[in-house]
């Protein structure tokens, strides 16, 4: 479906701004700050790339920065590749001064984290506060359709994203489980797939 050009403008603004933020994610993964690369920040990315891809009424402008952002993140996304594989072949080492130092730029000037209705999980144990606020998106999209919460609680919805995981992993030699919010009627159905 279409859209005006002022919501082309939001998506690139929103898309300028999550490559921003996840470079600094995978800086502060690199340097040893978090056990686990940030795969959902990521999958959002492709997915703005992917929408904008299929936007046919882009003006010369938008077409331009939308080409200059891809190109930027395709960079990255090379690179990001060549330091993972260094990491699978030798490991890596804790840097506290580059830590903090990423740390210290401030996260929170970016947005407001959005819903998040789709995650990968790879290691649910290291992926708690994700799936939390993947549960909370849940939670939500619940009382907007049926007015009231889901039958489960937090820790019950985090067994069963890592009892699948788990399963998954095991039957299909695969990374990790995408899991994702759909809408069926008056149903919240959570649909699942190898990545």
């Amino acid at each position: 479906m279409a859209i005006n050009s002022r919501e082309v403008d939001k998506l690139l603004n929103d898309m300028d701004i999550t490559i921003k933020k996840l470079k600094i994610e995978y800086d502060i993964f690199f340097a040893g700050g978090k056990k686990t690369p940030p795969e959902n920040m990521k999958m959002k990315v492709e997915k703005m790339i992917q929408r904008l891809l299929d936007e046919k009424g882009m003006s010369f402008a938008q077409k331009f920065r939308f080409n200059t952002l891809v190109a930027r993140y395709n960079v990255y996304k090379e690179l990001w590749r060549k330091k993972l594989k260094q990491i699978e072949e030798g490991g890596r080492e804790r840097d506290e001064k580059v830590i903090e130092e990423l740390l210290s730029k401030n996260l929170t000037n970016y947005p407001q984290r959005e819903e998040v209705n789709s995650i990968v999980t790879t290691s649910p144990e290291n992926q708690k506060d994700e799936i939390k606020d993947f549960y909370k998106t849940i939670v939500k999209k619940h009382q907007e359709v049926t007015g009231k919460e889901p039958s489960f609680k937090f820790e019950q919805f985090y067994n069963f994203v890592e009892r699948k995981t788990n399963e998954y992993k095991k039957k299909y030699k695969c990374k990790g489980v995408e899991f994702d919010i759909k809408v069926d009627g008056k149903n919240v159905k959570i649909v699942t797939r190898k990545k």
